[in-house]
C-alpha cells in the first residue's frame, strides 16, 4: 500500500475522498471512533498534498493569483528600498 506522500495528486484526491465517504458511513453506523480515524487519515492525506495541486485547487476556486501575496511582496520591497535610502 502506498503512503500519502508516494501516491500521486489523482490517486490522493481520490483517497481524500474516500477517507470522507468512509468516516459517514461509520458515523451512520454510530462508531464514532471509527470515524474519528477517518478524519484522521483524511486530515494527513489534506497536510500531504503536494503545492502543484493546493495551486491548481486555488485556481480552480478563483483564489489565484492571490492579491494579498502580490501586494505583499510589492509592499516589502518598497518598504526594503525605503529603509535603504
Amino acid at each position: 500500500m502506498l503512503t500519502t506522500a508516494e501516491m500521486s495528486d489523482d490517486e490522493r484526491e481520490q483517497h481524500i475522498h474516500d477517507c470522507g465517504r468512509l468516516m459517514l458511513e461509520a458515523m451512520a453506523n454510530g462508531n464514532r471512533e471509527e470515524a474519528e480515524g477517518w478524519l484522521q487519515a483524511q486530515n494527513l492525506a489534506i497536510a500531504a498534498r503536494s503545492e502543484t495541486q493546493v495551486a491548481k485547487m486555488e485556481q480552480a476556486a478563483g483564489l489565484s493569483p492571490c492579491f494579498f501575496a502580490d501586494q505583499g511582496d510589492k509592499d516589502r520591497i518598497w518598504l526594503l528600498e525605503r529603509q535603504a535610502a
